[in-house]
């Protein structure tokens, strides 16, 4: 809404500067109704603070936890467009932890937790594959897709495919992962 409004606002100071260049000039008439349009769309602009554009992405995304609201709050905060806060909230994994390595932690396959039940992570293929480093709750990974495959141990297989990459928004930068 507020980018038509200002594409107006925009339209009409173009208006009125053209006007201003025309012989003979335009009526006076003319010149006060797009000043007065121009003074009454300039009023209509409201900036939406943070805290209205979080209360917007919470209601949207009714299911975020607190760590993620607060994440959204820091994004926003920084200054983040409404197209990065889109991808903060609709990420599956989200990690906004910081130092040399940022990285995020993917789930392991159903698969791999049953009885003779095998799995790993991998990013490429063949020598130039990355594997993903185990941890408890899945795979510790940065930034590329990634494929995580689970075997049962007979004849079940399952591959899953994350799409892992870095979002930074001032000086902070979260690892994202759908």
């Amino acid at each position: 809404m507020q980018k038509h409004i200002r594409s107006a606002i925009a339209s009409i100071e173009a208006a009125i500067a053209e006007a201003s260049t025309v012989e003979p000039p335009p009526s006076l008439d003319v010149a006060a109704k797009l000043t007065t349009a121009l003074v009454t769309l300039r009023e209509l602009v409201v900036e939406t603070t943070g805290d209205e554009r979080l209360a917007a992405l919470v209601a949207k995304y009714s299911d975020l936890t607190d760590k993620r609201k607060d994440s959204l709050a820091r994004a926003i905060a920084l200054g983040a467009a409404d197209d990065t806060l889109t991808v903060l909230a609709e990420a599956l994994r989200l990690n906004s932890t910081s130092g040399d390595k940022l990285t995020v932690v993917i789930p392991a396959n159903r698969l791999e937790n049953l009885s003779r039940g095998k799995g790993w992570c991998r990013k490429g293929r063949g020598d130039s594959a990355e594997w993903g480093e185990r941890t408890d709750n899945g795979y510790r990974v940065g930034p590329g897709r990634w494929l995580v495959h689970g075997s049962d141990g007979f004849s079940r297989t399952k591959e899953d495919t994350w799409t892992v990459k870095h979002v930074a928004v001032g000086s902070e930068t979260w690892t994202v992962a759908s």
